[in-house]
């Protein structure tokens, strides 16, 4: 598929011009003359920055190892072979740093939504405590509201009630002791009596 100098050719003269030709596409500045050590670290920048390329070239260093090499470049070839070798170990590394790294952001990003919708139920659990806990305010607050009120609304009356009684049964016996009033005048103070304490406590009969 492809070479990394002028000096990895097959023994035959038919694959020269297409070596040439792929040659001339990896190192369009540098075809001939520079070291072989140049060639491998540019061909070995070629094949990062075209990762897709590396195991054909890796395939076909292989088996140029094997088949069509010459002895005297048996070294270039393997010092050639374990860049290459290198680069594909990297590549698998970084592919699996890859694969890695997005199933811990995908982990992640399932875990945010997990915690995304606890915390609002959670939240929707706490607004509805504080909303129980307002009635239950509200209520108490009522009761207690209702208790005193119905504490003092029973003490007016029973107050009142005293008061009333008490005027009514002693003033007949302070007018029959002295022999001041005879009885219509009697009845006609209990009448009075009874009309003033009813408009003197009707306000408080009316709140209640």
């Amino acid at each position: 598929m492809c070479v990394c100098c002028p000096a990895l050719r097959s023994s035959s003269r038919e694959p020269v011009k297409r070596y040439k030709k792929l040659l001339a596409e990896i190192f369009p500045k540098s075809l001939d003359g520079p070291p072989n050590e140049r060639k491998i670290v540019t061909l070995c920048e070629y094949a990062v920055k075209n990762p897709v390329w590396i195991p054909k070239i890796a395939k076909y260093l292989e088996e140029r190892c094997y088949k069509e090499l010459r002895v005297g470049h048996i070294k270039f070839i393997n010092i050639v072979w374990e860049r290459f070798t290198r680069l594909a170990a990297e590549e698998e590394a970084a592919k699996i740093e890859r694969d890695n790294a997005r199933q811990m952001e995908t982990e992640a990003l399932e875990r945010e939504r997990i915690a995304k919708r606890r915390s609002e139920k959670y939240r929707v659990a706490a607004r509805i405590a504080e909303e129980k806990v307002h009635k239950f305010r509200i209520a108490l607050i009522t009761s207690w509201v209702v208790f005193c009120c119905s504490r003092i609304s029973s003490t007016i009356k029973k107050y009142c009630r005293n008061i009333f009684f008490f005027w009514m049964h002693k003033l007949p016996t302070f007018t029959f002791s002295s022999h001041l009033y005879d009885s219509k005048i009697v009845l006609n103070g209990r009448f009075c009596l009874g009309i003033i304490l009813f408009i003197t406590l009707r306000p408080q009969l009316a709140s209640l």
